[in-house]
């Protein structure tokens, strides 16, 4: 099968995460035989450096192709417009043969992509992993791009049930579930390292939305029945200015280390040195990051916040409430006693099981082909 994957970006060494998920879909597609075109077009800042225009490589099958266009926070009207444009005059020049389908992620991306599929009669496929989705009120100009790109596509799939429930109650269309990937096998390949005491580890961007403040409000406490517990945070973002002054304040500057933005192979091996990954996250709509690390063999702490409720349970970890610090503190308390209990070989296999590369492009095939017969 002939697919075009439409994503923001690609990840680079300097912003590794960027573009993982579809990037991540992409590579199974193409391991699973398919033949895979990857096109972007990418509008960050200056800040984000690299190079104008168009670029292009390959990877792990995959040919991918990126117009990066360093406009900034332009108005979403505008940028849709461009992107358009863009993505037409990139349509003709990439690919050789009309794909069979074409699979965005993300209702912004997706809607890029609309006057392309209609134009040359090729099915839409969205995937949406936007977190703004699970809001309990959608923003207006969220709802409304939404609106039209999943009105116009052949299928809509929700990472998970909770998102799936959320577009059919504001937006009236029925998705099918199919979760993102665990898409790096370095998480599997090492064992943990010998330590003393107990290390709790977080990855995540550090924005308000993913509650690192919290985080280390709970690890304080935390510190005052233990002399032997600590913290890391890989990842970077606006808060962390913020974080690093309050842990200077609280005391607490010689237990916790900021690793900043890491690659999936580095931060697997940070992951050896720790017993618990911690993320209490106000609202998600998967949380590969919780993967990641049941993947490393750590069980995990998450909140109730949309996405970790489906694949958290009690033989890889504890599930909380969200916003509710003296119920993080006693589920971190709980696996400093208890973190070194949990079967590494049963969370692992649980995860190859859902969410490996092979099982995910599977279900993802599936789809392709129902809409390919005209089933949907």
């Amino acid at each position: 099968m002939n697919v075009l994957v439409i994503g923001r970006g690609i990840p680079t060494k300097r912003d590794p995460e960027y573009g993982i998920f579809e990037m991540d879909q992409a590579r199974a597609l193409a391991r699973a035989g398919h033949h895979v075109t990857y096109a972007a077009v990418d509008f960050r800042s200056l800040r984000r450096w690299r190079k104008w225009g168009l670029v292009q490589g390959r990877y792990e099958g995959v040919t991918w192709y990126v117009y990066n266009l360093p406009a900034g926070p332009i108005p979403f009207k505008i940028r849709s417009i461009l992107g358009k444009n863009i993505l037409k005059k990139m349509y003709g020049n990439i690919l050789q043969n009309a794909p069979d389908v074409i699979h965005a992620h993300f209702a912004q991306t997706g809607f890029m992509a609309i006057d392309i599929s209609k134009k040359y009669y090729v099915p839409l496929i969205i995937t949406e992993h936007l977190s703004d989705m699970n809001k309990k009120v959608i923003d207006d100009h969220v709802l409304k791009i939404a609106k039209e790109t999943y009105i116009s596509a052949s299928q809509v799939i929700a990472v998970s049930r909770t998102l799936a429930e959320s577009i059919r109650k504001n937006v009236g269309v029925n998705c099918e579930v199919i979760p993102n990937i665990m898409g790096e096998s370095s998480f599997f390949r090492y064992k943990k390292i010998a330590h003393k005491g107990i290390g709790y580890i977080t990855t995540c961007s550090l924005i308000e939305r993913k509650r690192p403040e919290l985080l280390i409000r709970s690890f304080f406490e935390l510190c005052h029945k233990y002399n032997d517990v600590y913290l890391g945070l890989i990842g970077d973002g606006k808060q962390r200015r913020m974080l690093e002054k309050l842990i200077k304040k609280l005391g607490i500057g010689n237990r916790v280390r900021f690793y900043g933005k890491r690659t999936r192979t580095q931060m697997a091996e940070i992951y050896r040195k720790y017993d618990c990954f911690v993320l209490p996250s106000a609202r998600e709509t998967f949380g590969v990051a919780y993967i990641e690390a049941m993947s490393a063999g750590l069980p995990v702490i998450a909140t109730k916040c949309g996405g970790p409720e489906e694949f958290v349970t009690k033989e890889n970890g504890l599930l909380i409430s969200t916003d509710n610090e003296q119920e993080l503190t006693a589920a971190m308390e709980k696996m400093y006693h208890t973190s070194k209990e949990y079967d590494v070989n049963k969370m692992r296999a649980y995860i190859q099981e859902h969410f490996s590369m092979e099982a995910v492009a599977d279900k993802v095939c599936s789809v392709y082909k129902k809409v390919l017969k005209g089933n949907i």
